[in-house]
């Protein structure tokens, strides 16, 4: 929006794996990515289930001061 400071909306799906996650640890981290992205990692995050493979297991990652994970290629910002 054109507001200060910037606001956004994040929405998960209560059927889905991420849901549980947050659910069970209490907080989140949400990675912006740059608009060069590879596809590859748009598809792992964005179309595949964290139930049947982990999804952080092939790129560089860190924790946050909570315990939760972020990408640290191809990150433009990082909320948590």
């Amino acid at each position: 929006t054109a507001s200060y400071p910037a606001k956004f909306t994040v929405t998960v799906n209560k059927d889905h794996e991420t849901y549980q996650a947050i659910k069970a640890s209490g907080s989140f981290s949400v990675t912006l990515l740059a608009a060069d992205c590879p596809e590859g990692l748009i598809d792992c995050f964005g179309y595949r289930s964290g139930r049947v493979k982990d999804k952080f297991a092939e790129y560089a990652v860190k924790t946050d001061g909570m315990g939760n994970p972020y990408l640290m290629e191809h990150m433009v910002a990082r909320i948590s």
